[in-house]
C-alpha cells in the first residue's frame, strides 16, 4: 500500500508541475494584456502594475484596461511581468505561442 501512495503522490506532483508551467509566461517574450489573461491568472499582477507604474487603481467597472498594452515576462515562479507600453491605437496582436506580441 505504501508504494501505491508513493506512486500517487509522485503522479500528483508531476501533474501539478505541468499545470504550473503551463500558466507561466515565457521569460524574454512580450505579451499583450489579453494574452497574459488567456495564458494564466495574471489579472491581479496586471492591476498591480497599473497601480505601481501609472498610479491607476483598476476596479471591476474598468474592464480589461490593460488589453491594449504590452508587457515583458520577467519569469520566476510567479511569472512576474513588467509594463512596457500602451499601443498607440489600443490594439495589441497575439502572435502565437513562442512569439512576442506586438502593437497592431
Amino acid at each position: 500500500m505504501k508504494s501505491f501512495a508513493t506512486f500517487a503522490t509522485t503522479a500528483l506532483l508531476a501533474a501539478l508541475a505541468t499545470i504550473v508551467k503551463a500558466d507561466n509566461c515565457t521569460p524574454g517574450l512580450v505579451y499583450c494584456g489579453h494574452s497574459l489573461i488567456s495564458k494564466g491568472n495574471y489579472r491581479a499582477q496586471l492591476d498591480q502594475v497599473y497601480q505601481d507604474v501609472k498610479g491607476i487603481t483598476v476596479t471591476s467597472t474598468d474592464g480589461d484596461v490593460w488589453n491594449g498594452d504590452l508587457f515583458s515576462c520577467d519569469g520566476g515562479r510567479s511569472g512576474t511581468v513588467t509594463w512596457l507600453q500602451s499601443c498607440a491605437n489600443g490594439v495589441c496582436d497575439d502572435n502565437g505561442n513562442g512569439k512576442s506580441d506586438t502593437c497592431a
